[in-house]
């Protein structure tokens, strides 16, 4: 069945986005800036998962205390290891 295949392939988008949640908790400014003409704005971006297949956005509210994340794009990247570039 097609929906057991999406289930299997969200798992390591599921824990790798769960430890990016927890790092963002503790140390949401280490993400890089959104825009670099903004360079301490609080709209952040945060590669995550093993080989940086998923890509975060997100704003931090410092009067509120929160980080909202706007925007989670995941990458299956299961062929990446079987490209050979030529040498």
């Amino acid at each position: 069945m097609p929906w057991r295949r999406s289930a299997s392939c969200l798992c390591p988008a599921l824990s790798a986005y769960a430890e990016l949640i927890a790092f963002l908790e503790l140390t949401p400014w280490e993400g890089a800036p959104y825009r670099d003409d903004k360079p301490n704005g609080n709209m952040r971006t945060m590669p995550f998962g093993k080989r940086a297949e998923g890509m975060a956005v997100y704003v931090i509210l410092d009067v509120q205390r929160r980080v909202v994340v706007v925007s989670v794009t995941w990458l299956e990247l299961e062929l990446a290891g079987e490209i050979r570039l030529p040498v």
